[in-house]
């Protein structure tokens, strides 16, 4: 669970720097009605795209690690009756 919750977040934040830089050329080209420099320009573009991919990695190692866990043939062995003399 941990790397899915830190591969979403990481996502999210990549979606969301991503947003703001696409966002902040359409309002400057269709509202203020001045050029602006390509989206690929910015530095903040390629953190974005960054971080999407790290997030993309991360759940996907979280997911394939979740599926390993749970196909372990000895998951469900437990031995509290041996512990306690049961």
């Amino acid at each position: 669970h941990f790397f899915g919750a830190l591969g979403t977040l990481m996502f999210v934040l990549g979606l969301v720097a991503a947003a703001w830089v696409v966002g902040s050329k359409l309002w400057t080209l269709f509202v203020l009605h001045q050029p602006t420099a390509l989206v690929t320009d910015q530095a903040l573009f390629f953190v974005a795209l960054t971080a999407m991919i790290i997030g993309v990695q991360l759940f996907t190692s979280g997911f394939v690690a979740e599926l390993v866990s749970r196909n372990a043939p000895d998951r469900n062995a437990y031995r509290v009756g041996e512990r306690l003399g049961l």
